[in-house]
């Protein structure tokens, strides 16, 4: 399972970076709305097309006067967000989220009336702020292409201690607040935001994976109670999860 994981976000990162070569806010407004058009075309109801077209027209053209106002300056961020993808150092940002998984290990213990886990959700945000918590279910189901909400029982939580790790210093000249202000201003829907910050959370998805598949680390986990084919996830708030290592 673990093979398939990391060829699932190598093949993200990869299909990611080749769309943004030659995307742009005005191209990514267009395919949007090119979509769009499809998928109304298949409603039945005449009502539902009217409702549809007309979110497709007024979308499109704020869509437009917005770029039109200020696209110099949001095609400049982007490019730059951009660039800067194309040079992470994954090397880098592997050790930075392995010494402060380390250290946050130190304080980690189960509750009393827990002996073991076998799901770490590392739920993150905007900030680039990662918290795992340890967690005590019946099963917990593997699921890339299609991640759900996982619903977990009442009192599952297995420990009082997160595990930690911060990505805002790596990452952060990528998704910075200007890069959120601009993708906001076209409510987060276009696919160039989107691959941008998809890409972000899948270089930070293999760093981790690269952590929690190194023997130190499986070793100290192993000692803090994670259980054998316990599952590691990663998390958006208000979002599915999606997985990210399996302790074979």
């Amino acid at each position: 399972m673990n093979s398939k994981i990391l060829e699932h976000y190598r093949e993200l990162i990869r299909t990611n970076l080749e769309y943004l070569k030659s995307a742009t806010i005005k191209s990514s407004i267009e395919e949007y709305k090119t979509n769009l058009i499809e998928e109304t075309a298949k409603l039945e109801l005449e009502s539902h097309k009217t409702h549809n077209q007309n979110f497709i027209n007024s979308f499109y053209s704020e869509s437009i006067a917005t770029l039109k106002e200020g696209g110099d300056e949001m095609n400049s961020c982007i490019h730059t967000a951009i660039k800067n993808l194309n040079t992470i150092d994954l090397k880098q940002i592997t050790e930075s989220i392995k010494e402060q998984i380390e250290s946050s290990l130190t304080s980690f213990e189960l509750k009393e009336e827990y002996k073991s886990f076998n799901g770490l959700l590392f739920e993150y945000n905007s900030n680039l702020s990662f918290s795992g918590i340890a967690f005590k279910e019946p099963k917990f189901e593997i699921n890339l292409e299609k991640p759900k909400y996982l619903e977990f029982q009442d009192g599952s939580y297995a420990s009082d201690h997160p595990i930690d790790f911060e990505l805002e210093e790596a990452l952060g000249s990528i998704l910075s607040e200007e890069f959120d202000e601009i993708a906001w201003a076209f409510d987060f829907e276009l696919d160039i935001f989107l691959k941008i910050q998809e890409t972000v959370y899948s270089i930070a998805a293999l760093a981790l994976h690269t952590v929690l598949d190194s023997e130190d680390i499986k070793n100290t986990l192993k000692q803090k109670g994670f259980e054998n084919n316990g599952v590691v996830y990663l998390y958006e708030h208000d979002n599915e999860e999606k997985p990210v290592f399996v302790n074979e």
